[in-house]
């Protein structure tokens, strides 16, 4: 295979060519584009919608393979992961650094560190790393390459995105080739050369071909405003009298972004009175003429972070009108939704986590829950599910039970899991702290990577994720509702559970902790007369659900209603709240008597009056005519 991307290489170059053809998209480039970016052959990912104002990307993945062609024409935007499944190995890693650096010191500073690293800019403007290998490599030795690096890169200084460091996340098992990346020259996202100048997809294939030479890839891009072109085409020409290279000073010379004149050429080649042993002393010095090194590192991180202007960002009231913001989902209506706050609590033992980690693997499988239809069965969203207080054990058996239940092909990216047992030495770090906070966004940036959905992060539950803070003193909960708000408008939603007060009929806390929710929801046990009698407590469970707080103004939707879950078969059932008096209606009502019939014929009950008649019809679900909703 590498003798054949040689061989090829070398034929992109031969004959005579306009510049024109090499700038553009050739079945030959795209050809040998792909054998350099070779990696999982069986899924790509791909751009749903870019807002390129905001940077903001909607992205999947699919099961197909990647069209480099019409990646590299720029009209399918595609990426894909390093790791084949089928070998287990990869010819590729990189690195995500999340900052925009101007190129010109970005670029040196690279070079000076690894000359075999390639730079390249990403769509959002920020930079892309990637260091290439001859032949494939093993993928956990690749990751451990990847891992050094990626910490030399973070001690220069530079903000690289851990999560995304190239490969991760994947799974032999299951057969997942785990994160992925969109590939470079699909739009402005290209190679850059150590002086910063952007290359064309020709002279990328050029640096790429010969990056074990790097008097002849850091040349490439080279213009004139730089200076010193002749000095380097000399250099460049006196490295391959001596060592064994393909491709000629023409070659290089055309890969230059403005090449140097054939009488400058001519002399450039004229190196024989120069020995071997004057090219080896002199050999760091010209590296180092092929960058920019008399910037000092410690501009980097000024120049990367613009300096925030004071004052706020407003737009007038016209331009807020005609704003793109994304648009609400609602999964499961009015319960769950797209950049939502949410707050779920109830005293301990009653079903929170029960009834939380179900409703939940629903909404990430595209299924309806308890009436509640999903609106987006096609395009569910994936949850990140963090458990603070449960044992792995007990999570994997209810898993268990919801996998041996459900009869439909689930989606296991959809729905990610994280216990304590499973953390270093079985603990997290708090989300008090800013570590504790960057842990879970980490990790949603992970998913969002691998699934091209911004996860739902469920936090179960709340006393224990935050550590030692007081509950009843607001300042405390300050930190966590501002990050929630932050998730929030990153376009994230966020769940957390908490207890009730020992009464079980409030939020135990401060004001400050359900302060900025979209959804409020408790669940309680119910009293007595609210139980369903054919359900009993040996085979099943029952709570009451009710909305304390919703955004949305939805009629009906604050009225309580009983949950009874099946012990066994775990499945579960929705019923209206009913007293004794009220459940003897409703058995009258489902014995198809007439309202006259049932109020005749119990006049002796209390309440059986034709008002409550109705009033149970209305709560059971029973449709009223027009003529017995008048007398209603």
């Amino acid at each position: 295979m590498q003798r054949d991307i040689s061989r090829r290489m070398g034929s992109c170059y031969s004959g005579v060519r306009s510049m024109r053809e090499y700038l553009r998209e050739t079945p030959e480039t795209s050809f040998i584009f792909g054998q350099i970016f070779c990696g999982d052959n069986t899924r790509r990912g791909i751009i749903k919608s870019w807002n390129r104002e905001t940077g903001k990307k909607e992205a999947i993945q699919e099961k197909k393979e990647i069209d480099f062609s019409s990646h590299l024409r720029g009209e399918l935007i595609q990426g894909l992961s390093p790791v084949n499944l089928e070998w287990q190995t990869v010819r590729w890693i990189c690195w995500d650094i999340d900052q925009k650096i101007a190129a010109e010191i970005f670029c040196s500073k690279l070079w000076i560190y690894d000359r075999t690293l390639f730079p390249f800019k990403s769509l959002n403007g920020r930079w892309h790393v990637y260091k290439f290998f001859n032949e494939w490599i093993d993928v956990n030795e690749a990751k451990k390459t990847a891992k050094k690096i990626e910490k030399d890169l973070i001690a220069l200084g530079y903000e690289v995105d851990t999560s995304h460091t190239l490969p991760t996340g994947w799974s032999f098992d299951r057969m997942s080739s785990g994160s992925w990346i969109f590939l470079p020259y699909a739009d402005k996202n290209v190679c850059y050369s150590p002086k910063g100048n952007p290359l064309n997809i020709s002279q990328f294939i050029y640096r790429y071909k010969h990056r074990e030479h790097p008097l002849i890839a850091g040349a490439v891009g080279m213009n004139e405003k730089q200076g010193g072109r002749p000095k380097v085409m000399f250099n460049a020409c006196m490295y391959m009298h001596y060592n064994k290279v393909d491709t000629t000073p023409e070659e290089l010379n055309f890969n230059l972004s403005k090449p140097i004149s054939q009488k400058d050429l001519e002399n450039a080649k004229g190196v024989e009175e120069y020995s071997e042993e004057y090219l080896n002393n002199n050999f760091n010095n010209y590296l180092s003429e092929l960058c920019n090194d008399d910037m000092p590192f410690e501009k980097t991180k000024e120049e990367e972070k613009p300096k925030r202007k004071k004052g706020l960002t407003t737009y007038n009231f016209k331009d807020f009108c005609e704003r793109k913001y994304p648009i609400t989902k609602y999964y499961l209506y009015p319960f769950s939704s797209s950049e939502s706050v949410n707050l779920g609590w109830s005293l301990p033992g009653v079903g929170k986590t029960l009834f939380t980690y179900d409703a939940y693997f629903h909404i990430s499988q595209g299924q309806d829950f308890l009436g509640w239809k999903h609106n987006c069965p096609e395009d569910p969203p994936s949850v990140l599910y963090v458990e603070f207080e449960m044992s792995s054990k007990q999570l994997q058996d209810r898993a268990l039970e919801i996998a041996e239940r459900e009869n439909f092909k689930y989606n296991p990216d959809n729905f990610h899991v994280a216990t304590l047992g499973d953390q270093p030495n079985g603990q997290y770090r708090m989300l008090t702290t800013p570590e504790g906070r960057e842990d879970v966004e980490v990790t949603a940036k992970e998913i969002f990577e691998k699934t091209g959905k911004k996860p739902t992060i469920v936090i179960d539950n709340i006393r224990f994720a935050l550590g030692q803070f007081d509950e009843k003193e607001g300042k405390d909960w300050i930190p966590f509702v501002l990050w929630c708000a932050q998730m929030r408008s990153q376009g994230y939603s966020i769940v957390y559970l908490h207890h009730a007060t020992n009464t079980g009929e409030k939020f135990s806390g401060s004001g400050y902790g359900n302060s900025n929710v979209n959804v409020e929801f408790m669940l309680r046990t119910p009293k007595d007369d609210e139980m369903h009698p054919d359900y009993d407590i040996d085979n099943y469970t029952q709570f009451v659900f009710q909305f304390k707080k919703m955004r949305e103004n939805v009629v009906g939707a604050m009225t309580p209603f009983l949950i009874v879950t099946c012990k066994k078969t775990h499945k579960w059932f929705k019923f209206p709240i009913l007293n004794k008096t009220e459940r003897a209606i409703a058995q009258e009502i489902d014995a198809n008597k007439t309202v006259d019939q049932i109020v005749n014929e119990n006049k002796e009950k209390e309440g059986f009056s034709r008002a409550n008649v109705f009033r149970v019809k209305k709560k059971i679900g029973v449709k009223l005519d027009e003529e017995k909703r008048s007398n209603y």
